[in-house]
């Protein structure tokens, strides 16, 4: 039997006329009072529940609905702060995989390092065969990027 559903004894006070009725009830029903107590409270606990779980969903749906309207903003910001240079025009594709890494990792804009643009670039070039030199022009280019972002936010 698990923790959760292992019986568990409790001492409760009633009035004399709700004891009695307990008793009587439960015995037309062929239960114990405690079996009668606990169904009785099982069905309030599971609408609790259920109340809870939908709450949390519908918390979860307008999060999610703030996280795609960030998203869409910061995506109008992104491509601004691009068109308007033009050494980030040509790295366009890096900054978008920039970022892409960036949501997947939980990396948030404004915490962003040296350190991020390390891991990214020898994940990136782990998969690809890249010169050293355009190595040095990747990182110069998302930190070019990511000054311009902190400076729009």
């Amino acid at each position: 039997m698990s923790s959760d559903t292992a019986p568990e004894e409790i001492t409760i006070r009633l009035p004399s006329y709700l004891a009695k009725w307990l008793k009587e009830f439960a015995k037309d029903l062929a239960m114990t009072p405690d079996q009668l107590l606990a169904n009785i409270l099982n069905y309030y606990y599971e609408a609790w529940r259920k109340g809870f779980e939908k709450h949390m969903v519908e918390t979860s749906a307008s999060s999610s609905h703030e996280h795609r309207v960030e998203r869409a903003i910061a995506t109008t910001l992104v491509e601004a702060i691009i068109e308007g240079n033009d050494k980030l025009k040509k790295q366009k594709w890096l900054i978008e995989s920039f970022l892409k890494w960036s949501t997947e990792n939980n990396v948030k804009i404004e915490e962003v390092s040296s350190e991020h643009f390390k891991k990214f670039l020898e994940e990136y070039i782990a998969k690809r065969n890249i010169k050293r030199s355009s190595l040095y022009t990747y990182r110069r280019a998302l930190r070019l990027f990511i000054e311009e972002l902190k400076k729009n936010l």
